[in-house]
């Protein structure tokens, strides 16, 4: 499997080297890595290099990595964690980074994966761009219980997360080519 991975400034960031370890041992697929600003200056392009990816892109690529050649190489995008901001780029067909440019000119599936405050999550504009991300035949990954920081408080409690890498896992299984035979 190719799987395009999409990665946004959101504090669900931080786990995705142990998410990126279970794709590879369960999946192996070959993986390229989009990165939007937010993302990158939470953890940059080339933390994510050291960790082996097949190649890793920022918005600074954009010449270099056109959106359309690596809208035309996965079998699958998987954005994980997905911003509330992705969400509404994607619902309106926004394309102001590599990420969104990538995913408007894609014809494979999609899968987005939020990860936000619950508050924000039942926010009716973020619920609407749900809504028309799901007509427009993108998944929709709903988030877990989880036992999530809350920067707000800066506390832990429990409360809905980014699905978990086993979720994400058994998603990408079922559109995995090798799944199709």
């Amino acid at each position: 499997m190719r799987l395009l991975l999409g990665l946004t400034g959101s504090a669900g960031l931080m786990s995705m080297s142990t998410y990126l370890e279970e794709f590879r041992e369960r999946l192996n697929p070959e993986i390229r890595i989009v990165l939007t600003d937010a993302a990158d200056r939470i953890v940059p392009k080339n933390t994510w290099r050291a960790l082996g990816p097949g190649g890793v892109y920022n918005d600074a690529d954009w010449v270099s990595a056109e959106h359309v050649a690596l809208s035309l190489w996965p079998d699958a995008i998987l954005v994980a964690p997905c911003t509330a901001n992705t969400l509404a780029a994607v619902a309106t067909a926004r394309c102001d980074n590599l990420l969104t440019a990538t995913i408007v000119c894609a014809h494979v599936p999609v899968l987005l994966a939020p990860n936000m405050n619950p508050l924000m999550l039942a926010n009716p504009a973020v619920q609407r761009n749900i809504d028309m991300i799901k007509a427009d035949g993108h998944r929709i990954v709903d988030m877990e219980p989880s036992l999530i920081y809350a920067f707000g408080t800066r506390s832990s409690r429990d409360d809905l997360g980014m699905a978990s890498p086993n979720t994400l896992v058994k998603l990408l299984e079922e559109l995995s080519p090798a799944s199709a035979r």
